[in-house]
């Protein structure tokens, strides 16, 4: 299970670099700089929170519209905290937005690629 959340982890990161841009800034002006200081931020709380966060919940829930659910409120509440004490104005909203986007990401990345015909072969194999 660890192997598949490093995988979807790296996918959000992936996948959101191109993805947040297109809410927080007109494509034609800073598209990539806006991808790039997103994701320099984004990085730290999908691995570090988002990981662990989804393997709990994994553990405990079925139901993965739940989970989709609680992923995106936790990544937007502690995202927006984090934004909320380090940028003026208008940072808790930015960052609520994109750590509901992140985590959103991560979580429907994750029961996609968990129903996967490989992870589903081998999941008697995972070290949980």
């Amino acid at each position: 299970m660890l192997n598949r959340k490093l995988e979807v982890a790296a996918l959000t990161v992936v996948i959101g670099y191109f993805l947040v841009p297109f809410i927080f800034s007109e494509w034609r002006t800073n598209f990539f700089t806006v991808g790039l200081v997103v994701s320099a931020f984004a990085v730290p709380f999908v691995f570090l929170i988002g990981i662990p966060f989804s393997w709990l919940l994994q553990k405990k829930l079925t139901n993965p519209v739940l989970s989709l659910v609680l992923h995106g409120i936790v990544g937007g509440m502690i995202s927006g905290l984090f934004g909320l004490f380090v940028v003026q104005g208008m940072g808790f909203l930015l960052f609520f937005m994109a750590g509901l986007i992140y985590a959103a990401l991560f979580a429907l990345l994750d029961y996609l690629l968990q129903k996967t015909r490989f992870y589903q072969k081998h999941s008697g194999l995972e070290a949980t």
